[in-house]
């Protein structure tokens, strides 16, 4: 089973459709959070009845893009491309906040857990890129480093200064995965 998990092949079509659907169904779950949870406000990090039902979408997150990760060697300019839209909403909902207007909140609730699932299989990646370099790990902490920031500052501590830093750091961040992410392989074995 986990060689059938961890080793599909999907085409482009397939690969971008189960970027989509992984992105619905996060949406979905942040737009569910204010029926289950009944949270009077979106930003509101003290309820912890939230912070459980966010495990959700952060279980969701990892599980599907590191599947969408292993599953898209033959078309990796899929992960560029779904990257590059990533950038592309974190940017419009950070500076032109009418564009998703009462949703904002929840595509913010879509927007953290993909970034540390993909921070994550950045990092991982890097680390045990072929041929091993000292860079190419010394480049996986930063991922690492902003996974950690956006996870607490996500679903513990909410400090607005913190979210100024952080929202052009997850842009560039995307960005760059977005030019590495076709070149880049994990230490998987390819079937």
């Amino acid at each position: 089973m986990r060689k059938y998990f961890c080793h599909a092949n999907l085409n482009p079509v397939q690969s971008l459709a189960g970027a989509a659907l992984l992105a619905v169904a996060l949406f979905a779950w942040a737009h569910a959070t204010q029926v289950v949870v009944d949270r009077p406000d979106v930003g509101s990090v003290d309820n912890w009845l939230w912070r459980l039902w966010q495990l959700g979408a952060l279980t969701m997150a990892l599980a599907g893009v590191w599947w969408l990760w292993f599953a898209t060697r033959r078309a990796a300019w899929t992960r560029s491309l779904a990257l590059a839209i990533y950038a592309l909403i974190v940017f419009l909902n950070t500076y032109h906040g009418v564009i998703f207007g009462d949703d904002r909140g929840n595509v913010w609730e879509v927007i953290n857990p993909l970034f540390i699932a993909f921070c994550s299989v950045s990092a991982v990646a890097l680390w045990h890129r072929r041929p091993r370099r000292l860079a190419a790990r010394a480049a996986a902490v930063p991922f690492l480093i902003l996974a950690a920031a956006d996870f607490v500052n996500a679903y513990f501590l909410n400090t607005p200064v913190i979210w100024w830093i952080m929202n052009p750091l997850m842009i560039i961040a995307a960005l760059f995965w977005t030019a590495a992410a076709p070149q880049t392989e994990t230490a998987a074995p390819r079937q």
